[in-house]
């Protein structure tokens, strides 16, 4: 008899944690600490304006209110958070890498991968000093797209896609020398 009460009580108590489960739905609140404080930022008032890591911290400041506020994507609306800080601090987040981020489709993968090794050679050539909002956003864009592509937004992986492979079309075609005044001026 004591068996059945230990059961029956067992039995209740996961019936309690499965109907508390199973409110968690779509309405859930979730907290995004580092999305609240990007969001206060006022990136308009970076000492340098036209600068490559103020440009990437709006973009990803951009992209994470985006994840967190509208497609329900808090996680990574954290993550680009704290990339728009470390850029808005002066510390150069770098690219997202395909070793972080679980691509099933083959082609995506391969396209992202060729996708990474063109934007690394424009970050590796003078085109963040020559182009540093064109260069901005291609990094924003390559990061959005290969978030998205591994989170199932696919509509949002194809237009940063899109956006990514214009805006690397349009690097190509810029003359990435720096005039001897401007590459001084991005430097101090």
């Amino acid at each position: 008899m004591k068996n059945m009460g230990w059961i029956w009580t067992s039995s209740l108590l996961t019936c309690f944690i499965l109907a508390g489960c199973a409110g968690m739905g779509n309405g859930d609140v979730y907290d995004t600490p580092t999305v609240d404080y990007v969001e206060q930022l006022n990136v308009n008032d970076a000492p340098h304006q036209e600068s490559f890591l103020n440009q990437l911290a709006m973009n990803y400041r951009s992209y994470a209110l985006y994840n967190a506020r509208t497609s329900g994507y808090p996680d990574v609306g954290e993550l680009f958070a704290q990339k728009a800080i470390s850029a808005f601090s002066g510390e150069i987040p770098f690219p997202e890498s395909l070793d972080n981020w679980q691509i099933g489709d083959e082609s995506e993968r391969f396209a992202i991968y060729n996708g990474y090794n063109a934007l690394m050679d424009e970050l590796r050539n003078d085109a963040v000093a020559a182009q540093p909002k064109l260069v901005a956003e291609a990094q924003a864009k390559f990061d959005c797209w290969i978030s998205a592509a591994s989170s199932g937004q696919n509509a949002t992986a194809h237009e940063c896609q899109d956006r990514f492979q214009t805006t690397m079309e349009v690097l190509r075609d810029c003359d990435h020398t720096v005039p001897a005044m401007d590459a001084y001026s991005q430097t101090t």
